[in-house]
């Protein structure tokens, strides 16, 4: 979640005069800054599957886990299309907010997945996985599929589907959507992290030796079938001017659709991470600068949602700040989707962008202390939701 942060405080920070992942035109700092939020999505999509499975444990039956899910699911998709899309391109022009923009990501591929784990939770856990699997190693095979867009119907539903793009909600005057995260493969990814759930059931040592033994084999396939640069990514690396960007090359993976390659270089070492974070004894907190970044940290992840919801606001007003202060123009900041796109403005270095990132981070924290104690001393059914 805090990487996170940083990603769209680099988008908005640095103007987007250039992509990050362009290895014609980037810097080792900016793809960096870039690539190591690729973490993120994977792993929010992945841990909400496991939370499910979770409730499940704590002894939420399936019927009830399915209402949840699916409200929860048609809750996020709401947000994504109102609070997320407004604050995330301040949408005005000529003194009036437009209306016929949607921008669909990773909170509508959320939404969506777990309305569809509603229904998988209900089968076997062997063919929840197999389900889940399928569709993370076999996508790219659908890769070369394409629909003219004068099949408006097939069209549309591919985009939603699997193809980022963009089309009108009905004919050519009707509003746009445009799908940055294509449900194939996330509701897969969502899938297997339920199926993860039954680790949990196992003992604390058994348990980090498993997660320890797939995150490495999935690094290890993901570094096996890079190098040999044929299935797995649309997106091939090849040898550059200098050793370093070669392994940049080899490390921009595709991530709209995300990949086979990008799933596996990024979920292989977040269930690594899982094995290695659960070793950490709880005694390590008498050490006080250890003991105030965990707890800090514990509250973003007590409130996620509340967390997500208001770092689009801050990410983009302090953006406007910044700017305003230092005399470059903000018009871009208030834009419309299509400006936002194509947008060429001079923006701040990558190392302002950790300035930024770093205040944002502090400014949130405040908020979601509040918020985080608001949860623990009312147990109304309504916060689950936020």
């Amino acid at each position: 979640m805090v990487l996170m942060v940083l990603d769209h405080t680099r988008d908005f920070i640095t103007g987007g005069q250039h992509s990050s992942t362009d290895l014609q035109s980037t810097t080792f700092l900016l793809f960096m800054t870039r690539w190591i939020t690729h973490f993120c999505a994977p792993a929010f999509v992945f841990l909400a599957g496991l939370a499910a499975h979770l409730q499940i444990q704590k002894g939420k039956t399936k019927k009830e886990l399915t209402r949840f899910l699916i409200t929860r699911g048609l809750w996020l998709i709401l947000l994504e299309i109102t609070w997320i899309n407004f604050f995330i391109f301040l949408p005005f022009k000529h003194g009036m907010i437009l209306r016929d923009f949607v921008w669909l990501q990773v909170i509508w591929a959320i939404g969506v997945s777990m309305i569809f784990l509603a229904g998988l939770i209900h089968l076997p856990i062997r063919w929840i996985t197999v389900t889940g699997l399928s569709m993370i190693f076999f996508h790219n095979l659908l890769d070369g599929v394409n629909f003219s867009s004068n099949n408006h119907v097939a069209y549309a539903l591919w985009l939603i589907l699997h193809k980022p793009g963009m089309f009108h909600l009905w004919g050519q005057n009707g509003p746009s959507i445009f799908v940055l995260y294509p449900l194939i493969p996330w509701i897969g990814v969502m899938a297997t992290g339920y199926t993860f759930g039954i680790f949990y059931n196992m003992e604390a040592q058994r348990r980090q030796k498993y997660l320890l033994i797939m995150g490495a084999i999935a690094s290890f396939l993901f570094l096996l079938l890079r190098l040999a640069n044929s299935y797995g990514d649309p997106s091939k690396w090849t040898v550059q001017n200098s050793l370093l960007f070669t392994v940049l090359s080899f490390l921009n993976t595709t991530k709209y659709p995300p990949s086979l390659l990008f799933l596996m270089m990024t979920l292989g070492p977040a269930i690594l991470l899982l094995s290695w974070l659960e070793k950490i004894p709880e005694a390590d907190n008498s050490r006080r600068s250890y003991s105030r970044i965990y707890q800090t940290v514990l509250t973003f992840g007590r409130v996620p949602l509340f967390f997500y919801l208001l770092q689009w606001p801050l990410a983009h007003i302090t953006a406007i700040s910044f700017y305003f202060i230092a005399g470059k123009p903000v018009k871009h900041l208030f834009f419309d989707p299509v400006s936002f796109i194509n947008r060429d403005v001079s923006g701040f270095s990558p190392g302002w962008v950790y300035i930024v990132w770093v205040l944002n981070i502090l400014l949130l924290y405040p908020f979601c202390r509040w918020f985080a104690n608001v949860k623990k001393r009312y147990k109304k059914w309504y916060l689950a939701y936020i």
